[in-house]
């Protein structure tokens, strides 16, 4: 029996009792064979056993292990499963894609699979299988707001007739105590034209920079692209 903190509670639900159902439909013939065949070649299974037989101290990343008499490696009392791609990835598809699973989480398949097997970086390898797993994908939702509809930039006619505005911010102070860069681009040639302005200008004083720059060499623009920023939404 463990401790388990109240923030960590889950409601359980029916398919979370079946753990003992899915850890016995991961256990059979091909998976005994498969482990013995692999362990002779795993480099932390033949050292382990050297220590343990020879009965030398198990310290370090060798503590908690013991030999059984048949040649299975346990790590306090889970299998060792040794290095081979093919074998983990058999465990992991089995963990979380058994019947009675329900394609579970992280946290989930490590608290399912933690009481019978044992490797090192079980849980990044746990992470990296959920993220490619197509079918959790697609039913998992995202718990955000979706994102905002993108309008579409109809095909531009004539030169200045859509202009975008930005601000460089962040900048030395410039001669005059200028702080910030006025950008202004035309859409449809690119041209732009670049004015030293201050952070503390107010809606009316960028207004101004518009009309004398902007307006008095190309005309009014009918469309000005700019961001969220107070001095554009601002009344002028």
């Amino acid at each position: 029996i463990g401790h388990v903190k109240g923030k960590e509670i889950m409601v359980a639900d029916a398919l979370s009792r079946w753990r003992h159902v899915v850890m016995a439909s991961l256990v059979g013939t091909y998976f005994w064979s498969m482990i013995f065949q692999q362990l002779p070649h795993d480099n932390i299974y033949l050292a382990a056993r050297e220590k343990i037989e020879s009965q030398r101290p198990l310290e370090g990343k060798f503590e908690g292990f013991s030999l059984e008499a048949y040649g299975l490696l346990r790590h306090k009392g889970r299998i060792y499963v040794p290095r081979d791609g093919v074998l983990r990835l058999e465990i992991l598809t089995k963990v979380h894609r058994a019947p009675y699973s329900a394609h579970p989480r992280v946290k989930k398949m490590h608290a399912t699979s933690k009481q019978l097997y044992h490797w090192r970086g079980i849980c990044r390898d746990m992470a990296r299988f959920v993220l490619g797993c197509l079918e959790c994908q697609k039913v998992n939702s995202k718990h955000q707001n979706p994102a905002s509809p993108l309008f579409h930039q109809f095909i531009l006619e004539w030169k200045w007739d859509t202009v975008s505005i930005e601000f460089i911010v962040g900048l030395w102070i410039l001669r005059y105590h200028h702080d910030a860069i006025m950008v202004m681009v035309d859409k449809l040639t690119k041209l732009a034209h670049f004015f030293l302005v201050k952070t503390t200008y107010t809606s009316s004083v960028v207004t101004r920079v518009y009309l004398d720059e902007i307006i008095r060499l190309y005309g009014s623009s009918r469309k000005i692209i700019c961001d969220c920023n107070p001095l554009y939404t601002s009344d002028f």
